[in-house]
């Protein structure tokens, strides 16, 4: 499957990705990575935007509906003004915003791709080697040992994948590139095995032919190379055949060149077994350090209070554990601190972090008691249509489990503040979850004054 990104930041510039369906988006991203990485722009912070929805790290492009040719925008956690700014600051002072462990990551998958380039390259080189050793080996005593080594020759060269970093494995073989290798391995093990024991026999024979003339034994030689018939020497030894001794050399050379290559193939099935995004989707999708982040969102720097809210809105939105852990270690202040900040991609991240984990009636509860609603609330009034959205959304889940919470919402003026973002919104997502909300609220209100 293949689908497109664009953004702002680069005008006039669409990248093609290719992923499967079941690929989470960290393995997208992870691929958008490696595609920054060639423009000089992997320090970029991004995170995907499908049909006006944030894509979450954990969840696949098949949650989201993302199939082939679809097009999908990277949007920089910094708003685009302030993401061009900090890039050029970036290639000028060499300062890096992107995490580091995502970037150590970054960086080694860039170093097995360029080892695997090189050894594919080297590889070929060696099969041709191979190629014209084959038909040396028909001039040898043991001349059918051409026939299985032009075959393996064959296999190697029609077979060995085509591989670039920047366009991944390109062409058809016919054959898995982990499989290739496998084979190609048992192959080259069994052609040094056969090579080393054709070198022993050429040396063996050689040696045979050499001291052991035909008819004699070790007894009739004397020291000068002659030989002893009837106690008289009668003449010198039987001489070395030629073709022995190139057999011999000739087997010896092979045995190192197939010893080599066959090391080589054990290094590609070894390198075969890295993939784009093996270790940078686990840096994207794994626990981060809450205790740090929280840190982070309370440091009255601006770019780690962003990247602290990007976090965690990221973990709440990977397991409900994550979501308790959050909360338990004090998560909800700061994100409703972080709700109020004066960069508005911060706020994003805050709001929508505080909506995943108002999915859960307990974490509802507690933020009511800390004084989040009325906050919540005033989050009604932006102009921010996607923080209305996600505000109207996070009072949906509060509105929709019980009536104490509801009547919650009630007395903080939330009618008033759900009518005024219906009549001032500009989105048609956002009309949709402020009048959920306030039907929601509407038939409490109802209910109480009949009960009355």
């Amino acid at each position: 499957m293949l689908f497109y990104v664009t953004s702002r930041i680069f005008p006039g510039k669409t990248f093609a990705v290719i992923c499967d369906e079941k690929d989470t988006i960290a393995h997208a991203k992870a691929n958008m990575l490696h595609i920054l990485y060639e423009l000089g722009r992997a320090d970029l912070q991004f995170r995907f935007r499908f049909r006006g929805e944030y894509l979450k790290d954990a969840l696949t492009l098949q949650d989201y509906a993302v199939g082939d040719s679809c097009v999908v925008e990277l949007i920089p956690l910094a708003k685009p003004s302030a993401a061009v700014s900090e890039m050029r600051r970036s290639s000028m002072y060499g300062v890096k915003n992107v995490d580091t462990d995502v970037m150590k990551a970054l960086e080694a998958e860039v170093k097995i791709f360029k080892k695997r380039e090189k050894l594919l390259a080297n590889l070929r080189v060696a099969l041709w080697v191979l190629g014209m050793a084959a038909v040396c080996a028909a001039g040898t005593v043991y001349w059918y040992a051409f026939f299985w080594q032009t075959l393996f020759f064959l296999f190697g060269i029609l077979k060995i994948p085509s591989f670039s970093r920047l366009g991944g494995f390109v062409g058809r073989t016919g054959l898995d590139q982990k499989r290739f290798a496998a084979i190609f391995s048992v192959l080259m093990f069994s052609n040094l095995i056969a090579s080393l024991l054709l070198a022993l026999l050429s040396i063996y024979d050689e040696i045979v032919d050499c001291y052991m003339a035909p008819g004699q034994s070790a007894a009739n030689v004397t020291a000068d190379g002659g030989a002893l018939f009837g106690g008289e020497e009668v003449g010198v030894f039987y001489g070395c055949e030629h073709q022995l001794w190139y057999s011999a050399v000739y087997f010896c050379m092979d045995s190192i060149v197939v010893m080599f290559v066959a090391a080589y193939s054990l290094k590609l099935w070894y390198n075969f077994k890295f993939e784009i995004g093996t270790y940078i989707e686990p840096r994207l999708i794994e626990s981060k350090n809450i205790h740090r982040l929280l840190a982070e969102a309370k440091s009255g720097r601006l770019k780690n209070q962003r990247n602290a809210a990007f976090e965690l809105n990221n973990l709440a939105a990977t397991s409900q554990d994550n979501k308790f852990k959050i909360v338990t270690e004090g998560g909800l202040q700061a994100l409703i601190s972080l709700s109020l900040s004066k960069d508005e991609a911060t706020q994003e991240y805050a709001v929508e972090a505080l909506a995943e984990l108002l999915t859960i009636p307990a974490i509802q509860d507690q933020f009511i008691d800390e004084g989040g609603l009325p906050k919540l609330m005033a989050l009604l009034h932006t102009p921010n249509p996607d923080m209305v959205n996600e505000a109207a959304v996070a009072i949906s889940y509060i509105a929709a489990d019980n009536e104490d919470q509801r009547s919650a919402i009630a007395t903080a003026r939330g009618l008033e503040d759900l009518c005024y973002a219906v009549r001032s919104g500009t989105q048609q997502s956002c009309h949709t979850e402020c009048m959920h909300s306030m039907h929601v609220l509407w038939g409490k209100i109802r209910a109480h004054c009949e009960g009355m």
